[in-house]
């Protein structure tokens, strides 16, 4: 599956690349407390609002922060 086939148009997912930083102000744009996260056209997993803030150092990547992102699906 696809990225683009699952998250919405209006919802900007986050990339691997993204700050845990711009993370944090994607979210509050959207009024959010979690975010799809995608590498290119993959879909990686979910990071919420908690995750991030328990980290240290919110300029690292999403990549750098070993976060174990959650894979919800849908039977």
């Amino acid at each position: 599956m696809y990225a683009r086939e699952i998250v919405s148009e209006g919802l900007k997912p986050l990339d691997l690349s993204d700050s845990g930083e711009r993370a944090i102000v994607q979210m509050h744009e959207y009024n959010v407390g979690q975010l799809p996260v995608t590498d290119g056209d993959k879909y990686i997993g979910i990071i919420s609002m908690d995750e991030i803030m328990a980290l240290k150092h919110l300029n690292d990547s999403i990549r750098d922060l070993q976060i174990p992102l959650k894979r919800p699906y849908v039977h």
